[in-house]
Order: C-alpha cells, then structure tokens, then sequence
C-alpha cells in the first residue's frame, strides 16, 4: 500500500513539474558558426545525457557534445557500388546535390542507431558502444549495414524490434527490413513492401503499447499497420495542406500540417480533433510527445506546447524584468505568451539567395526536429533558415 502512494505521489509531482516546465526552460546554443561547413540540421537523438546525433542537409550524421561542443562526423556504413534501383521510378532530385538525412532513430535497447544515408535514398545502421563512458569517453557508433532499395529520399524510419524497422520515402512506399547487425554487408532485400499509389511518404511512427506503425502520406491520410505492414486502418484528415511531420503516443497520432496539428485516436475512423497552430503562415515542422505535453516546432522558430489535458496551448508569459531581445540574424531567443522562440544560429549572408532576396530583412531558423533528453527535463532543438537556397544552421540545449 506504501508503494502504490508514493507511485501516486510521485506521478503527481510529475506532473505538476511538466505544467511548469515549459515556462522554465532557457536557451544555450551551441556554437553552429564554428561548424559553418554543415548545412541545415533536419534530424536529432538523444545517446545518452551528454551526447546527441544529428542529421544534416548536406548528409553528414554528427555526434555532438552538448557540454563541451565538441563535434565530429560519423563514417557511414559501406554502400553497394552499383546500388540496385528500381526501374519503375525516377529518382527525384538527382543532380541537384544533398537533400539531407531527414530521419534518425534509435532502436528499443538502445544498441543501434538507424538514419538517412549518405546517399538519401538510403537507411544506414550504426552499432552503439556506450563503453567508456565512465572514463569520459564518448559513445563509439561503428558503422554495420546499409539497407538499399528506395528510389527517393528516406523521410522517416521507426524501430519495431531490436532488428527490426521500417522506412518511408518519397518513392511512395513503405518497408519492413530486418537488419544483420553481424553480416557488414549492404542489405538490399527489404522483409515486406507496401506500395501507396499517388502519395509520397512524409514520415512513420511505431509505437510499441498499440502495436501499430502509422504512415502519413501527402494526400492527408494517415494509414495504420500491424508490425506485420498488413493495413489496419486509414484515417483521412480534414487538414490536408502541407502534412510533413508526426509523433505517435500510447493513445493519439499527432499530424503536422500547414496551419493545424491533427490529432487522430488510432482506434477510430476520423481525427480527433484539429487545433490551430500558434504559426499558420509557415507550417508545422515538428512534433513530439511528453506525457500529456505534445511540443511543437514550427517553420518561423517558435516552440509551444499543447496541454492534451486541458486542450489547450500553454500560456508562457514572459519575464515582467526580463529583457526581451530579437530573434532571428539580430540577438538571441525570445519567449512570448504562447512559445519560446529560437534564437539566430548561423546564416550564411554572403550567398547570392540571401543577398539578392533576404539581405536586411529577418530571418527565422525553422526547428526541423527537437528531442527530450533521457531525464525530460531537456530539450534539443536544431533546424535552420526555412527559405529555400539559404544556408544556416541551429542546435541549442533548452534547459
């Protein structure tokens, strides 16, 4: 009886520590103008409490000291020579160089990393090795497999055993791999493949309570699989413009979109309930789930949080002595009544896009992706410049 108290007292102080929690975070960034050769950050993962990976526009995976802002890249797994593509489709966007990893995502125990590849129609593997740590040695990611066989970019990827994945692409399909983590050859033979018939895949969840993976297409649906990729159910959304991010908890699918997050209950036909976002003129970017906090990053750097209990955006007041400086190329972050705002990053300003059509004028890094630390008592943030042809890039520790 003891026990079951202290559980409910302690889920209480929980919760009463995640009602606040959002008004209390402040913003540290990290020195992105030291690491002006990496390009837009659009995926992020926690390793542990002190090490973070990133995805890159320019299809670099780092690994990243959040406390001492040390930096490298991670070799990627060995790829195909002639990497075996199929003839039905094109790939898009060949000639135009890197489009990013877009998608990172560590396995259930936490011994394997899958990402974007190198070539961003493919997912490679890395093994993780936490070992030596203790002696303040960072985490040892070895590369193990790359897994061939997608005609577009890889938008997302989502554990669902140990070995166990599945990928979504441009390519309008989805796939079920099973990776050998022993074998360090390139796996071009995917378990299962499910094939949309006009719509690209924006992104794929998994979570493990529902036993269901969740798929969003850019018509505006989101499809529902059993671990087997055996369709369950569809739901159509009725806010279809621009859904490209999604997050998935024990009981609701939360849908990004240009104006709305959409949340759907993956046992019934149609969305739950679609809420205005706090930034309708540059879309929803991403999304992320933490208790009965849903954050949400959108396309103008702003971070705010819905509280599915009360159904409603936290208000975030402002400091009434705290100075309040720019966002943006001026100063530092800013926090309003309903998000904190991202701070400036690095922005390339001497390229002819920024020039000839943004010089003088302010510029907003999108937040890409954002991810909880193991204690969730952090928040990682990266992203960079939304317009198409800038050059920039933000990582910051929320805290």
């Amino acid at each position: 009886m003891l026990d079951l108290h202290r559980g409910r007292r302690n889920q209480l102080l929980r919760q009463a520590l995640l009602g606040k929690l959002p008004c209390l975070l402040r913003e540290r960034e990290l020195p992105c103008r030291r690491w002006q050769k990496y390009d837009k950050a659009f995926a992020c993962a926690w390793l542990d409490h002190e090490y973070v990976v990133v995805g890159t526009k320019c299809n670099k995976l780092l690994l990243a000291n959040i406390l001492t802002c040390e930096l490298r890249e991670v070799a990627p797994p060995p790829a195909p020579l002639r990497q075996p593509r199929s003839s039905e489709a094109p790939v898009e966007g060949q000639g135009f160089g890197n489009c990013g990893i877009h998608a990172v995502a560590l396995n259930p125990d936490a011994q394997l990393l899958a990402t974007g590849g190198a070539n961003p129609n493919d997912c490679q593997v890395h093994r993780v090795r936490l070992v030596g740590q203790s002696n303040g040695g960072a985490p040892a990611l070895a590369p193990v497999q790359t897994l061939v066989g997608h005609d577009d970019w890889v938008f997302g990827i989502a554990w669902i055993t140990e070995r166990h994945l599945v990928t979504g692409s441009r390519d309008r399909t989805v796939r079920l791999w099973c990776t050998d983590a022993d074998s360090g050859r390139p796996n071009t033979q995917p378990l299962v493949t499910q094939h949309e018939k006009r719509d690209k895949v924006r992104d794929v969840q998994y979570n493990q309570t529902l036993g269901r993976i969740a798929s969003l297409v850019t018509s505006g649906s989101v499809h529902l699989w059993d671990p087997h990729l055996r369709l369950a159910r569809t739901v159509k959304l009725t806010v279809e413009r621009e859904v490209v991010c999604m997050a998935m908890s024990d009981g609701l699918v939360a849908v990004g979109s240009q104006s709305h997050v959409s949340l759907v209950d993956p046992r019934c036909q149609a969305p739950v309930q679609d809420v205005a976002s706090l930034d309708t003129d540059h879309g929803v970017r991403s999304l992320c789930f933490l208790d009965h906090l849903l954050s949400c990053g959108t396309g103008r750097g702003r971070v705010s949080f819905y509280d599915l209990r009360a159904s409603a955006w936290m208000d975030l007041d402002p400091e009434p002595d705290a100075p309040q400086r720019a966002s943006g190329c001026g100063g530092g972050a800013r926090r309003s009544r309903g998000f904190q705002q991202l701070g400036p990053g690095w922005l390339c300003q001497t390229d002819p896009v920024y020039m000839e059509h943004f010089m003088g004028q302010e510029v907003f890094n999108a937040c890409y992706a954002h991810a909880w630390d193991p204690t969730c008592t952090k928040l990682l943030c990266v992203g960079g410049p939304l317009a198409y042809g800038l050059r920039g890039s933000y990582m910051a520790l929320w805290e």
